[in-house]
């Protein structure tokens, strides 16, 4: 069964190597001290701006999830790249403009800087005109630690009938954070049980990014995890008897007015 019939928050299938992201996007969603009042000519009579000299930031329309290095996938290291660059007038990165902030590991920056390349935004504007900006972005690469999989439990592949949901109720947005205007979306790695629910200790965070923030908030893991458990299944079902199966979940928090 694919993953697309099942309600547009939930992902099924088997885990792979999951990456994290984070916007720090400069003001609103972070600034760049180092850049202050820097202003370079750009292409054509363009400008390039920081984030104290636009009337709007830039913001992400789409982004495509980064992907870990081939060359790394058996070495299980966890890394963040940090780069600078410029959003042009049309919502793209200037191939030309990166900056290698700051890295932990060598390997992970053209990951990191190819994540950028795809990705489109609405650029920054002044005086209702779009114009360049300089963008900070840290982008996290966490490699999923292997689960013991034994014949006891299964992957999506490997049942002959998949976990199916029943009933979910709504995950509820963190109250302590209501008025700070941050949206998150987290991927959860965990077990359901052939009882048609949420394994407690098989929790595991494969992706948590947040918006108009420099961090990454607890509460919105723990309100997903809630959600979760106290949700229905399907369990999976293999030669006709029900089975443990593992099981992805991507879970979104928005800002409601």
């Amino acid at each position: 069964m694919k993953a697309g019939s099942l309600s547009p928050r939930w992902k099924i299938g088997v885990v792979f190597p999951v990456i994290s992201l984070l916007l720090a996007c400069a003001t609103g969603l972070g600034r760049l001290p180092e850049a202050r009042a820097q202003a370079t000519p750009a292409q054509g009579d363009s400008l390039t701006y920081t984030a104290d000299q636009v009337d709007e930031p830039v913001q992400i329309i789409a982004q495509p999830e980064p992907h870990y290095p081939k060359a790394l996938q058996d070495s299980l290291i966890s890394a963040r790249v940090v780069l600078r660059f410029v959003v042009d007038t049309t919502g793209h990165v200037d191939p030309n403009s990166f900056r290698v902030v700051s890295t932990t590991h060598e390997g992970f920056v053209e990951a990191a800087q190819e994540t950028m390349l795809k990705s489109i935004f609405r650029s920054a504007r002044l005086r209702g005109r779009p114009v360049r900006l300089w963008v900070q972005q840290a982008v996290g690469f966490r490699a999923a630690m292997p689960m013991d999989t034994n014949d006891k439990t299964y992957t999506m592949n490997t049942v002959d009938e998949p976990v199916q949901i029943i009933s979910e109720p709504e995950p509820h947005y963190p109250k302590e954070l209501k008025d700070s205007l941050i949206t998150a979306r987290l991927v959860l790695r965990y077990i359901v049980d052939a009882t048609g629910h949420a394994e407690p200790n098989s929790f595991g965070i494969l992706e948590h990014v947040e918006t108009n923030t420099d961090t990454t908030h607890e509460s919105f893991v723990e309100a997903a995890k809630k959600a979760i458990l106290k949700s229905t299944f399907r369990p999976a079902r293999f030669q006709g008897h029900p089975v443990r199966q593992l099981v992805e979940q991507k879970i979104r928090f928005n800002i409601r007015p």
